[in-house]
């Protein structure tokens, strides 16, 4: 739209002149037209901190101070989960979001309260709070298929191992599920298509699909 509104033609060539270049010579001759653009993260222009509405009566050193300490609690919650304290990272990491949520840390709430909390419902809040924000979408596929899997609703149980496998076609987690769940729903002949699929595979010795 803006190319057709302009005063002036645009004249552009569409000729592909850098397919016969060396990769150093590509590299030279994209290099001006690559830019790193810097964003704080600050109020809006009402005043308001980022991800709250404005009017919201927050102050935005407060944001601030909420932001420091949420990130200090993901980062107490990443040093217990690497000592294996996986109840106390899920403590910490659950203060870091009600202070300042973000994808990151909703992710790692996400992740431990399906296979350390056994929560299902707080896992699927939060993962579906990470693919709205398009943060690891493959990865929370999975785990929310297994979480749909546990609430025995196989419908959706099935959509998220759909999308898992859209992204790793030999995902032998998301075949297992979305072949339990036809299963489930009576999709038998589905169901063994899915795990005929995953006996073709190489190197599959941790499921039985008998």
């Amino acid at each position: 739209n803006l190319w057709d509104s302009a005063n002036e033609p645009i004249t552009m060539n569409r000729t592909n002149t850098r397919s016969s270049m060396s990769l150093p010579e590509k590299v030279k001759a994209i290099t001006p037209c690559v830019l790193l653009v810097k964003a704080n993260v600050g109020t809006t222009s009402k005043g308001s901190s980022l991800g709250q509405s404005a009017g919201g009566g927050a102050h935005q050193g407060t944001s601030n101070e909420n932001m420091v300490r949420a990130q200090a609690l993901l980062e107490s919650a990443n040093r217990k989960y690497e000592m294996q304290d996986f109840a106390s990272a899920y403590n910490d990491v659950c203060q870091s979001v009600d202070l300042y949520p973000t994808p990151v840390s909703h992710y790692m709430k996400g992740f431990l309260a399906a296979y350390s909390e056994n929560d299902a419902d707080a896992a699927i809040t939060s993962l579906e709070y990470c693919m709205a924000n398009n943060h690891r979408p493959e990865a929370c596929c999975d785990i929310l298929a297994s979480c749909y899997a546990q609430k025995d609703e196989w419908e959706k149980a099935i959509l998220y191992a759909d999308k898992a496998l859209g992204y790793d076609r030999k995902n032998m987690h998301a075949l297992e599920l979305r072949g339990i769940g036809k299963s489930q729903l009576g999709r038998k002949d589905e169901a063994i298509a899915d795990y005929l699929q995953a006996i073709k595979f190489d190197g599959v010795v941790e499921y039985n699909f008998a």
